[in-house]
């Protein structure tokens, strides 16, 4: 993309750098590519890219900055560079256009309309391109969410707690005997799972990074990228759904523990 004017591209496209979120500029010292385009290639700030056209000509680039987009493959230069690398004359041949109303129906309508005129050829929609984008997040977040509460509450937490109380049930009928109170008789086999799973969260936020940042790098196809950073409420949310369920499935113990027939785990088995 070469922009006739960079004061009106700014208005359609901005050009950042993703981790510190700089202004990037564009300069008569090389070009500006997307992120996902980067990665692809190897390239970073410094580096030359080779791409060839579709009539097999190869073009060489500098690549001046790196710049944040998550969906399509993308080259920013300004007029000067373009006739630089291309040995071309500079010409515009598309439109950057910003609609006043923001509806896929809306949207979708206008670009029927330009299609079937002569004059363009075709028309992409930053709309439709982004919510391709949500349905991928989208998606992704079921399956993590599924994965936290599910796979955590009923196969982890919920089942060893169980089987701890099965294996524990004579002792826990002695210390009913002895006068505990029943809040205190669950704190005394539940504190374990609460300290465990205080430990789990936090030895879990090192290896949540890390799988995080696999899974995001990993899954996107080659057209895409997903957001890699981690921010605060990732963290926050991380901890406070597996403390929710803690405390919830505290009260199931807590009920199971209060049913306990305490003549019947006392007798003598033989």
């Amino acid at each position: 993309m070469v922009p006739k004017s960079n004061k009106n591209f700014k208005k359609s496209i901005n050009l950042r750098e993703r981790q510190l979120k700089k202004k990037l500029q564009l300069t008569n010292n090389g070009v500006i590519i997307s992120e996902k385009l980067a990665n692809i290639l190897n390239a970073k700030k410094g580096s030359t890219i080779s791409l060839k056209n579709s009539h097999g000509k190869i073009y060489h680039f500098k690549v001046n900055d790196i710049c944040e987009m998550y969906l399509g493959h993308y080259i920013f230069m300004n007029q000067q560079e373009y006739e630089k690398a291309t040995g071309k004359k500079y010409a515009t041949n598309a439109y950057l256009v910003t609609m006043r109303k923001h509806s896929s129906t809306f949207i979708n309508r206008v670009g029927r309309k330009l299609v079937k005129s002569a004059a363009i050829e075709t028309v992409i929609s930053s709309s439709a391109n982004r919510r391709l984008l949500g349905s991928f997040t989208g998606s992704l977040n079921e399956v993590i969410f599924i994965l936290i509460s599910g796979m955590l509450a009923v196969v982890v937490i919920y089942n060893l707690t169980n089987i701890n109380v099965a294996e524990r049930i004579r002792e826990l009928s002695t210390i009913k005997v002895l006068g505990f109170y029943d809040n205190e008789t669950t704190m005394y086999i539940y504190r374990e799972t609460i300290i465990l799973s205080g430990l789990g969260i936090i030895v879990g936020f090192d290896f949540g990074w890390w799988l995080h940042h696999f899974i995001i790098t990993s899954l996107p196809p080659d057209v895409a990228m997903f957001d890699p950073n981690m921010y605060p409420m990732n963290f926050v949310f991380s901890a406070l759904i597996p403390a929710m369920i803690t405390a919830a499935l505290a009260i199931v113990v807590h009920q199971k523990i209060k049913r306990i027939n305490m003549l019947d785990a006392l007798s003598s088995i033989d």
